[in-house]
């Protein structure tokens, strides 16, 4: 299939991660305990489907995976998955917030915030995370100050609203395990789509088993500070217009008209959190998408297990001592050119152009297309709201 060893791994572990997250990880002590038990009665039809999505995003080899998964467990092959999207969400372990002004997403989460302040002393200190989503892309999270959510256990929240169609019929409440905060227990989650409409759906996490009734009053109140601050509207016209198109950022925006580029992945690696556009015509098909995520997967593991980059620069912090390291490679062949950018604790970029593409365009794409974001951030990558 193309994918190196460690991104086969990252994929098995993510498989890993989505059982914790249905079972806990106490499965494992009783599987080495009882190696012939049985645990189809534990692990539903839902958590399966959950699997098989999982394993769809990651790619068409993972869902062998799962059928090996399923007989260790055991169960039985059901996996059918074909859809490949091909998702680079496993690949960078970031997710993909909606963009949006940042006004529009800083007041929907205080409207989040505040409308907790009004909640009863007692059940709020139980609180964990709340998170809002439109169309399955996150808007807005909110947590503790002292204890924030792991952004892969956000992955696994964004996987389980996105294809968890029961959700929409009515409210919801269950038992989740969140991996990271705490992988032998369990947190209880609410899941309730806004306005009984079927886009905007808020997750509440709390300590509390028995916090039902305060979820859903906490929801009512959020609900009159979204319809009173008249920000509605403002979501549904920003999910209309995401991603943003690749072709349009690069021509309109940054008035780049050569070289052509099919398509850029930029992952903003201190937010965990990444931008991946719509790509240019020519391969905005499954096939095309197939393609540029595999050429994507080649560079992100010549980036990451090739000590040697091309070019190294230096650069400094203003007065400081300090300074970061910026990796650069360039590559070409017969069907295009990549050239990528690494600064740690930063960003990665990615774009893939024209095969005639030379390295003195390519820097300078680089060079605007890095401006352009930095300079809208907060359109691009959220800040959790401390509640």
């Amino acid at each position: 299939s193309g994918e190196t060893i460690a991104q086969l791994r990252n994929q098995l572990r993510y498989m890993h991660l989505q059982i914790v997250s249905t079972l806990t990880n106490s499965y494992e002590k009783t599987l080495l305990t009882q190696s012939s038990f049985d645990m189809r009665s534990i692990f539903g039809n839902t958590d399966k489907m959950l699997l098989d999505h999982l394993a769809d995003e990651c790619d068409k080899t993972c869902c062998m995976c799962v059928n090996f998964i399923y007989v260790l467990i055991p169960f039985c092959c059901c996996c059918c998955c074909c859809n490949t999207n091909r998702n680079p969400t496993y690949l960078f372990n970031a997710y993909f917030p909606l963009e949006l002004s940042k006004n529009v997403r800083d007041e929907t989460g205080e409207i989040i915030k505040n409308s907790k302040k009004s909640i009863k002393d007692e059940w709020r200190k139980k609180m964990l995370y709340g998170v809002l989503f439109i169309n399955g892309h996150i808007i807005t999270i909110t947590q503790p100050k002292k204890v924030p959510v792991h952004h892969e256990d956000v992955i696994f929240l964004v996987h389980i609203v996105r294809y968890s169609e029961s959700f929409k019929q009515s409210e919801a409440w269950f038992p989740v395990c969140l991996p990271h905060f705490e992988p032998t227990g369990f947190v209880y989650a609410y899941v309730s789509y806004l306005f009984n409409e079927s886009d905007i759906c808020l997750v509440l996490l709390t300590l509390d088993n028995g916090s039902f009734h305060n979820c859903q009053q906490l929801r009512h109140r959020i609900e009159i500070g979204l319809k009173q601050s008249n920000l509605i509207e403002s979501l549904r016209a920003a999910v209309q217009s995401h991603p943003l198109k690749c072709q349009e950022l690069i021509t309109s925006s940054l008035k780049i008209s050569h070289p052509p580029v099919f398509q850029f992945y930029y992952h903003n690696t201190r937010k965990h959190q990444y931008i991946c556009p719509v790509p240019f015509q020519l391969f905005n098909s499954e096939p095309g998408r197939i393609k540029l995520f595999r050429r994507l997967e080649h560079i992100y593991d010549r980036l990451h297990s090739n000590p040697d980059h091309t070019v190294l620069f230096f650069f400094f912090f203003f007065l400081s001592s300090a300074h970061i390291i910026a990796f650069m490679h360039f590559e070409k062949s017969s069907e295009d050119t990549i050239v990528a950018k690494l600064v740690p604790n930063e960003f990665e970029l990615v774009i893939i152009m024209n095969s005639f593409t030379s390295k003195k365009d390519a820097a300078n794409l680089i060079s605007k297309l890095v401006t352009y974001i930095s300079q809208r951030s907060g359109y691009f990558f959220l800040n959790p709201v401390h509640w």
